[in-house]
């Protein structure tokens, strides 16, 4: 502590000991009136309403030396430290207060001295001992305007100590008396501070119905922490705090929405599952494949109806954010479904998955967002995510196969820009060299500008001492005798210093990329991908062009052992084609569901904890675990295009 500390504290223990003492140590009387102390003081009343405040403040100050233990001297000191306030000088009001008060006779005027005590106090910047004094004035008040002013002094020096509960309970007294014109400040005060002030412990020690309505909003917001937290019974038990608190109130409105939502989400069917995915629009073939491997987990697909005890509950999110939330809102809320199956794009699989984790209902997401998992407990994800996509890829190059000079080829979208980013950086923090990169256009059709910007084709004129050399040797080549020819456009070759290109996109971009580089004399360049590549459509789009590229998955789509499953042999039948990676991760996120609910997780809670500790539980192709990240871990597989099929890299 230091001496500055010591000297604060010991000065505010005398001022407390001597306020103190004054109430707890029996007083006398003061003297009978004294005739020439009565005299003084009439003289000193007469100056200060004839507004000859000079001569008065020097008759008191004679009183009060003359006749100190007189019962006038009290009004003389109050009239001298009204003197000091005036001329602002806070620290001489202080110090004569505190004689008055420390005179061993009950004052007549206790509101008056320790309410002055108080401003003085606060004026000199003595919290502490303003507070003293404050409180001493709130007791002895007995006007209903001395509580309200003393009392909003109070709340205002505890609230600036951030002491936010004794500050309402200073600001309830003034409530308590002001009259109907003040209320509604000194109420929205109140409300306010307890809504953006008070911390979550301060408001659970608060549950003093005498600080009501105040803490209404209070409550409201550590209702909701419960809620984030998933301690539904506290915050049930707080949100009946907020609706008692203030029944009339907003807070009490959306509280009672909060409990009827408690109660209807606590209902559940446990063999009804929610499904999320966008079935019509631009997404609508492969939500389409999504559902379908639901339905086969469950038992419920075509030629298998009526033997099942599952059922399902489906919105069409349309790839809307919006529609996918309120999707979750319905599913929990009217449907009862024990958990949910959905969210295949990036901002509608935050929207699930942060409106699930409110609500309470498992969900397992099926996209590649990431971060997804980190929105709280009750999100879990099966997908092959750019970051193990990624990780495995460069690791494959660069310590395996010894390549350590890449380009980048991406479309202009958040899928094309978050891989990109992702392997950028994934290769420089292996040691690698990134030697080019370039963007396009999601809707680009024709290859050729971004392909010739890749490799130093398109603005020649960055090149014009090579070029102006080639055409030389050129126009040597093929001088008169031969007659006159048109310059070739491939005079300059391209710049081919990269021994991996990166593309981060479909099937259908790539069939037409291929070719393109091809075309553009890009040779010896091993071409990577993603799981996107993982498709017999690659190879018919893009043929030979596609010889030797590499990719990660999960599995070989085309391979004996996948086509040959039980698991592909029941999809073909039920639905006509062969599955690929979109039905098998339903399928297993399906089964996932499907067998903590048949070993008996009936609540969204018992379910979520089952969920989170998976292991062995039997997916299509092989056992699923879950992660401590709540991600489904899954082995990956090098694949590579060999004699126009997907094989093992």
């Amino acid at each position: 502590m230091t001496l500055n500390n010591i000297l604060k504290w010991f000065r505010l223990s005398i001022l407390i000991f001597l306020i103190a003492g004054c109430q707890s140590t029996p007083k006398v009387e003061a003297p009978k009136s004294d005739p020439s102390a009565q005299k003084l003081l009439n003289q000193v009343q007469a100056l200060l309403k004839s507004g000859k405040q000079a001569a008065a403040y020097r008759t008191a100050s004679k009183l009060v030396k003359a006749y100190p233990e007189s019962l006038e001297a009290e009004e003389a000191y109050l009239v001298l430290a009204t003197q000091h306030q005036k001329r602002s000088d806070p620290v001489k009001c202080k110090v004569l207060l505190e004689s008055l008060i420390k005179r061993p006779y009950q004052l007549q005027s206790p509101y008056m001295a320790y309410s002055m005590l108080g401003d003085c106090s606060s004026a000199s910047s003595d919290t502490e001992a303003a507070i003293s004094a404050f409180e001493l004035a709130q007791k002895v008040a007995k006007e209903p305007q001395h509580v309200l002013s003393v009392s909003a002094k109070l709340f205002k020096l505890y609230k600036e100590r951030g002491q936010i509960g004794k500050s309402l309970i200073s600001l309830k007294a003034a409530y308590e008396v002001a009259p109907e014109s003040q209320k509604r400040n000194l109420l929205e005060a109140g409300l306010r501070t307890a809504e953006f002030q008070m911390t979550l412990p301060e408001i659970s020690e608060s549950e003093d119905s005498s600080l009501y309505p105040f803490l209404s909003p209070g409550y409201l917001r550590l209702s909701r922490w419960y809620l984030d937290q998933g301690n539904t019974s506290k915050a049930r038990r707080y949100l009946q705090l907020t609706v008692e608190a203030y029944p009339e109130s907003q807070y009490a409105e959306e509280a009672s929405e909060l409990l009827n939502q408690l109660s209807s989400r606590e209902r559940v069917e446990p063999n009804r599952i929610g499904v999320i995915l966008p079935l019509s629009g631009k997404y609508a073939k492969i939500g389409y494949k999504t559902l379908y491997g639901i339905q086969l987990a469950l038992g419920i697909a075509p030629g298998e109806e009526g033997r099942s005890p599952y059922s399902l509950r489906i919105i069409d999110s349309e790839g809307n954010p919006g529609l996918a939330r309120r999707g979750v809102e319905r599913l929990v809320l009217e449907d009862k479904v024990i958990g949910i199956i959905g969210g295949l794009i990036g901002r509608e699989a935050q929207e699930v998955a942060s409106k699930s984790q409110e609500l309470g209902v498992p969900v397992i997401t099926l996209s590649q967002k990431a971060g997804l998992t980190q929105t709280g407990d009750y999100v879990f994800r099966n997908a092959l995510t750019s970051e193990m996509q990624v990780a495995a890829l460069v690791d494959l190059f660069i310590s395996q196969l010894n390549k350590k000079k890449f380009a980048l080829l991406f479309p202009n979208d958040a899928y094309g820009t978050e891989y990109s980013n992702l392997f950028w950086d994934e290769v420089l923090a292996r040691g690698g060299e990134i030697r080019a990169a370039q963007i396009y256009d999601p809707k680009e059709t024709d290859f050729r500008q971004g392909i010739q910007k890749l490799v130093g084709l398109y603005h020649k004129e960055d090149r014009a001492d090579e070029l102006k050399a080639r055409l030389k040797i050129w126009n040597q080549a093929h001088n008169q005798a031969h007659g006159r020819k048109e310059i070739p456009n491939d005079i300059l070759p391209p710049i081919v210093d990269f021994e991996v290109l990166f593309i981060p996109d479909s099937a259908r971009a790539v069939g037409q990329i291929a070719p393109m580089l091809a075309y553009n004399d890009v040779q010896s360049v091993t071409l990577a991908g993603t799981s996107l590549w993982n498709t017999n459509d690659l190879i018919r789009r893009a043929g030979q062009f596609v010889e030797g590229s590499i990719f990660v998955d999960t599995f070989q789509a085309n391979s004996d052992s996948f086509l040959n499953s039980p698991f592909s042999k029941r999809f073909k039948q039920s639905f006509g084609y062969a599955p690929d990676t979109f039905e098998l991760r339903a399928y297993d996120s399906a089964m996932l569901i499907k067998n903590f609910v048949d070993r008996g997780a009936t609540t969204r809670s018992r379910l979520k904890e089952e969920l989170a500790g998976a292991n062995g539980v039997k997916g299509a192709m092989f056992a699923l675990k879950m992660s401590r990240n709540r991600e489904v871990i899954r082995p990956l597989v090098a694949l590579t295009i060999r004699n126009q099929k997907i094989v093992p890299q």
